[in-house]
């Protein structure tokens, strides 16, 4: 009797030991969804956050998980429509993105573009169609100083232009970051901070929670909307932001009509994981005051 007694208890130990094997190699099966098509967008989890990128496939399933989070947020979306250069095809590689990003710096946006052309010209490499590290590292100071860059530009360019030459740096190293490990590989490149760094992660990586809290037209648009601010909060890019330490840090959001690096961190948690696309709607509060939507 006791020995049947254990030959069943250990028949019924390996049929539940099966049986466990089975359902986690079932789930090891299933794709991570961000949501379902036409389904009440579950919280995503940071897992889906580091293995996501914002993209026409992804996006719309990213707006419905922001609208279900934070209805403010949603009415400038539904005013505003589609983040579409979160979205497009890329038009540039890492390097020539972040070439680009090094020459607009503190500049008008005008200015940047001249400067910028200017740079392709002396340093596109004619098989390659686009600028390279080998062309970049080929030109002379002078030649570099002529395009209008600055003396401290120019050892900014050849410093990026070495370390992706050396293979420190490069495309498909960058693609398999995520936001912390690609900060931490840009930001040794000389003249390259925070600022440059989120801008390259929102708008090449296309990383989906990257907050740029140093940008002042994402902390001034957060102000308008959520504080009642209102007034001109500009856009990305040149005069926006950038990777000049200021003097003072504000303490206070009413100060400039921007809230505050803390203020803004606080109010993009309803955002996550997805905060590069609720602070690129940052940039368009501005739009969405102007069509009289309050």
């Amino acid at each position: 009797s006791y020995s049947r007694s254990r030959k069943r208890t250990m028949r019924a130990s390996r049929l539940s030991v099966r049986v466990v094997k089975k359902r986690k190699s079932v789930a090891s099966k299933r794709p991570i969804r961000v949501a379902d098509e036409g389904a009440t967008p579950a919280p995503a989890t940071m897992t889906t956050a580091t293995t996501l990128r914002v993209g026409s496939e992804t996006i719309g399933n990213i707006l419905r998980t922001l609208k279900a989070s934070d209805p403010i947020l949603a009415k400038v979306i539904e005013s505003t429509g589609p983040p579409t250069s979160l979205t497009g095809p890329r038009r540039r590689d890492a390097f020539t993105s972040l070439v680009k990003s090094i020459a607009g710096q503190q500049l008008s946006v005008k200015a940047a573009a001249t400067i910028y052309t200017r740079v392709e010209e002396r340093c596109t490499c004619p098989e390659a169609g686009r600028i390279t590290p080998r062309q970049v590292l080929a030109c002379s100071e002078a030649d570099l100083r002529a395009a209008g860059l600055s003396g401290r530009k120019v050892s900014y360019v050849k410093d990026l232009a070495t370390k992706f030459s050396d293979a420190s740096l490069s495309d498909a190293k960058l693609e398999a970051m995520d936001g912390d490990e690609a900060m931490d590989a840009l930001i040794r490149v000389r003249g390259l901070g925070e600022w440059s760094v989120h801008m390259f992660q929102l708008f090449h990586m296309r990383l989906p929670d990257i907050l740029p809290y140093g940008d002042l037209g994402v902390r001034k648009g957060a102000h308008a909307l959520y504080k009642g601010g209102g007034g001109d909060h500009g856009g990305h890019g040149a005069g926006a932001g950038g990777d000049a330490k200021p003097k003072k840090e504000r303490t206070s959001s009413k100060a400039g009509g921007a809230v505050t690096k803390e203020e803004l961190e606080a109010l993009a948690e309803r955002w996550k994981p997805f905060r590069s696309v609720g602070a690129f709607y940052m940039w368009r509060v501005q739009d969405y005051l102007e069509k009289g939507s309050l």
